[in-house]
């Protein structure tokens, strides 16, 4: 992260033993990348940060205690924030690998997944939903239970669902999903608007037409 974050987050005294049992947790550090930093100074808070971004993407949040569980949902806004700048930069130049590497990295914040999932999009979805972890959405989405999007799994009846998550989840857990998957929008309209000119006259869409993008979802599973 910027330099703005190193002097914005602190490393107090009860931090470092937080993160000394948060480390065996996190996946074990690169030999070349250590290597090569290790001439360079490396300010505390850049350590604290990078083990932060990490237990995001492992979804280690148990793990962290009030302050330092702050100091990560300060890095994930200000991740988001610095992010959406770099996109307009990125898309306004037409560089394609920067853009699609940043809105990855967006996916990875927001979704708290690793990069390998991200990018191949794999039961993201799922994982998106409370009590969910990795081994039970590939469970649901194996040939055993061939649910591969939310939808389906709502459009499920009640003893399927249990049938699918009873050996992995409580009764008040299964409870819990159906109601977040009654909230989810489970159809979405899109409608582009073009740009109007002084005489209230819209003109198609073209290069460099400035384009608004509604959109209506509707709830209820």
């Amino acid at each position: 992260m910027s330099y703005e974050n190193v002097t914005k987050i602190q490393v107090r005294r009860s931090d470092e033993i937080v993160l000394h049992k948060l480390k065996p947790l996190l996946p074990p550090l690169d030999e070349k990348e250590v290597n090569r930093n290790k001439k360079k100074p490396i300010h505390p808070v850049m350590i604290k940060n990078a083990m932060l971004f990490q237990a995001q993407f492992s979804r280690l949040w148990d793990h962290l205690d009030f302050n330092v569980k702050a100091d990560l949902d300060h890095l994930v806004m200000e991740g988001h924030r610095m992010l959406m700048g770099v996109i307009e930069i990125t898309a306004t130049n037409k560089w394609l690998i920067p853009t699609l590497e940043s809105i990855w990295i967006g996916q990875m914040l927001t979704q708290a997944v690793w990069s390998e999932t991200a990018r191949v999009g794999r039961n993201t979805h799922f994982l998106q939903l409370p009590h969910f972890t990795d081994e039970i959405a590939r469970k649901i989405s194996s040939k055993k239970g061939r649910i591969n999007t939310i939808r389906e799994f709502v459009a499920l009846d009640r003893d399927k669902k249990r049938e699918l998550l009873g050996d992995d989840l409580s009764e008040p857990q299964i409870l819990d999903i159906e109601a977040i998957c009654k909230e989810l929008p489970h159809d979405v309209d899109f409608t582009s608007v073009a740009e109007v000119d002084e005489d209230d006259k819209v003109h198609g869409i073209t290069a460099g037409s400035i384009v608004t993008l509604k959109t209506t979802s509707r709830c209820g599973g």
